[in-house]
């Protein structure tokens, strides 16, 4: 099969000419959720698939019948190698039928991910979390409701928009219920993974966005333990990503500090209560960083120390180089390198990787795993769950000027403040920062004012 593989045909859902859902969203939108990962569910509604028989069989095997078996049929020939191609799609007249439709799909899912569990973060059921904060909120509303989905292709504001939320909600409506309280849990709670760079608080110009101030780190920490959020430590992490039966209680949360510069072994050891992670690029340990300033990098000593307190040593690579660039060779260097360096001193091999730069793609990615890395680590924003791949695991960066509710804020939905907000956040740590600058002029004597360091004022969200 593999010699000859003949192009396989998807077949999507539009809304018929002339009828009340011909706004309907073709398939050149992905229905479900605004954020899309590396791995991911299919961008549009899978109603059918053209595909050689024997292809279509093999792919089909175990897989129970329903609505939801062609997606995951589509994911498994992805997966073999088969190229996809959108055919042309099947219509739709009726909101109603459409949306008993999407309530079937869902309900179909569950059976799917009983059949084949590692389909989940390939399929729409694994996507709870490709959703922001606020969708996430409507989409429980409307999973619970079948008022509230049916009420909305109605409104004449944005119909397209509304449909879609309406085919969200009715498809998570056939999930609930369906599936057991342990499932629901599963698919529907994640965490948030919070992430540092320098913990030196000595503003250094250009470094303003990556240094968090080491008091406001111990606040950030005391916070997370005085409201209770409780961290994730590596056990619990993998068992999450990997145990089927296990789902998440509580609020939860990962602390990650990337590069393991020295000044931030001080910070960490105060707080290994919290679980935090520190990722290595095991080349430099004990020399500088030359990607960074040549900060000092910690020495495999205070690693170690480190670890004994209650930190979890992960990869960053060897030489923190971006990956996406490298040759294969130099690629296996650097990944199955940092692996090698941390099992000699660590007398285990590590579960855990952070992409330099969080910089990726599928090559990166598959070597991650070849290496023998359990879960990895991007920059790019969200919250995990369930349904997100091991190796493409969200990340939010915490920045100098982040107040307490800021950084709860990014902690609870996993997602950077709202711009005016970020703006309004930075002009004020710029104005205390003018303001210290001055008293320690006057303190000193010279009657000069000290000009404040020139810093890039954030920019707009795409």
């Amino acid at each position: 099969m593999r010699s000859a593989l003949e192009p396989v045909h998807l077949h999507g859902l539009v809304g018929a000419v002339g009828t009340p859902v011909e706004r309907w969203p073709g398939v050149d939108r992905q229905l479900f959720g605004g954020l899309t990962p590396l791995i991911a569910p299919l961008e549009s509604v899978v109603m059918d698939v053209t595909a050689p028989p024997p292809a279509l069989a093999e792919a089909g095997v175990g897989l129970p019948e329903g609505p939801a078996r062609k997606e995951a049929i589509a994911v498994r020939l992805r997966r073999r190698g088969f190229p996809l191609e959108w055919g042309q799609p099947r219509e739709v007249a009726d909101v109603a039928v459409a949306l008993d439709l999407f309530e079937w799909w869902g309900r179909s899912s569950v059976e799917v991910i009983r059949a084949d569990p590692g389909l989940l973060p390939e399929l729409q059921i694994g996507g709870w979390f490709l959703a922001r904060a606020r969708a996430r909120l409507l989409r429980r509303l409307a999973s619970q409701s079948p008022a509230v989905t049916r009420a909305l292709p109605h409104l004449r504001i944005r119909r397209a928009l509304l449909f879609r939320a309406a085919a969200d909600g009715a498809f998570w409506r056939g999930v609930r219920s369906v599936a057991i309280d342990r499932e629901w849990r599963r698919l529907t709670s994640g965490y948030a993974v919070v992430l540092y760079h320098r913990l030196a608080g000595d503003h250094q110009i250009g470094e303003e966005r990556l240094d968090v101030p080491p008091r406001n780190f111990d606040a950030q920490m005391r916070l997370l333990r005085l409201l209770r959020f409780r961290p994730l430590s590596e056990q619990e992490l993998l068992a999450f990503h990997f145990d089927d039966a296990n789902a998440l209680e509580g609020r939860r949360y990962v602390v990650t500090i990337d590069d393991a510069l020295l000044h931030t072994v001080e910070p960490l050891r105060r707080n290994a209560t919290n679980l935090p992670q520190l990722f290595v690029p095991t080349g430099a340990a004990g020399r500088v960083a030359d990607w960074l300033g040549r900060r000092p990098v910690a020495g495999w000593q205070e690693l170690l120390a480190l670890r004994d307190a209650g930190v979890v040593l992960g990869g960053h690579g060897r030489t923190h180089r971006p990956l996406s660039a490298l040759g294969d060779a130099a690629l296996r260097s650097e990944i199955a390198g940092s692996r090698g360096d941390l099992e000699s001193r660590l007398e285990q091999p590590p579960a855990l990787f952070a992409y330099p730069y969080g910089q990726l793609d599928e090559r990166v990615r598959d070597s991650v795993a070849e290496a023998g890395y359990r879960l990895a680590f991007t920059t790019i924003p969200g919250v995990n769950g369930a349904g997100t791949d091991p190796y493409c695991l969200r990340r939010i960066s915490v920045k100098s000027w982040d107040s307490r509710v800021s950084f709860l804020w990014k902690v609870l939905t996993g997602e950077p403040v709202p711009v005016r907000w970020e703006r309004w956040l930075h002009v004020r740590a710029r104005a205390r920062r003018l303001r210290v600058q001055v008293a320690r002029t006057a303190r000193a004597g010279s009657g000069a004012v000290v000009p404040p360091l020139e810093e890039q004022a954030p920019q707009q969200r795409p």
